[in-house]
């Protein structure tokens, strides 16, 4: 059986930060995904996820420089997980968005919920 690490996501940039290694740059930032749903009381709630992702120049049909906050974005990509140790000795794995395929998209995102 075939082993699958795929992940799409369309939300709203949060914060961008910009990095240049050499002559290469890539951009990190959050996307902000939200679900929709209805209480045991009846009220509309709404869950948001933040996830974070990390683009490559060159790596996407997307110019880095628009993926500015407020944006809605499309990403297709895989979960990778790196391992660091902090000043304390403790061991702490960052989860992070690795993209095949990054858009972005024009107008609103339309919540999709049953009630």
């Amino acid at each position: 059986m075939e082993q699958i690490n795929r992940i799409e996501l369309r939300g709203y940039v949060g914060f961008t930060h910009m990095n240049t290694f050499g002559d290469s740059r890539m951009v990190r930032f959050s996307l902000g995904t939200s679900y929709f749903y209805k209480a045991a009381d009846g009220s509309a709630m709404v869950e948001t996820t933040w996830h974070n992702v990390s683009v490559w120049e060159g790596r996407s049909d997307v110019d880095i420089n628009d993926i500015k906050k407020g944006a809605i974005v499309e990403v297709v990509g895989r979960m990778k997980g790196t391992k660091y140790t902090t000043a304390e000795g403790v061991v702490k794995t960052f989860y992070e968005v690795v993209p095949y395929s990054v858009k972005i998209l024009e107008g609103k995102i339309q919540p999709q919920c049953s009630f």
